[in-house]
């Protein structure tokens, strides 16, 4: 698994069951077709998704117990970027305020943060061109918050992770 087979699986989450076209997601997600696809097979193998139906038992399991194991990071140098995290999620306001949160870093961020590297590096151009979907944003948030917040707000996480991904 890499992490733009998660950034596929929130991708196809995020369609709420709507009808779509393979070129339709291509342009929602900014991933190749082949890469949509070779995603796909492998979350079919992995058992997170089956009859192209996400498995949400699994999914949660996954994101919750392995994913900050198998995607660990550490907070980088101070850079301009695109905030994530606990700052980019509406659990913000349920914690204290950092000096500087952390971003994936773009040159046309609009905060100035400790850089974390995003799952895939489309994800910050997508940003920037307003084109990444707002659930997909605050879920791959949530992950970097699994990945390097404090108990309290990796609780917290959780907790709106399992929201949206029982809300369709």
């Amino acid at each position: 698994m890499n992490g733009t087979d998660v950034y596929v699986l929130l991708s196809f989450f995020a369609k709420n069951n709507r009808k779509e076209t393979m070129r339709d997601w291509e342009i929602r997600s900014g991933l190749s077709i082949a890469v949509l696809s070779r995603s796909m097979k492998f979350l079919k193998t992995a058992k997170l998704v089956a009859d192209n139906e996400p498995v949400y038992r699994n999914i949660e399991e996954f994101l919750f117990y392995g994913f900050p194991y198998v995607f660990p990071i550490e907070k980088g140098r101070l850079t301009r970027g695109f905030v994530t995290g606990i700052d980019a999620t509406p659990l913000k306001s349920d914690f204290v305020d950092n000096e500087y949160p952390i971003v994936w870093a773009h040159p046309e961020g609009n905060v100035k943060g400790f850089s974390v590297p995003p799952l895939h590096k489309a994800i910050p151009k997508m940003i920037a061109q307003n084109r990444l979907e707002q659930k997909v944003y605050e879920m791959l948030a949530l992950l970097d918050v699994l990945r390097v917040g404090q108990r309290r707000e990796i609780e917290a996480a959780k907790k709106r992770l399992k929201e949206l991904l029982n809300d369709e």
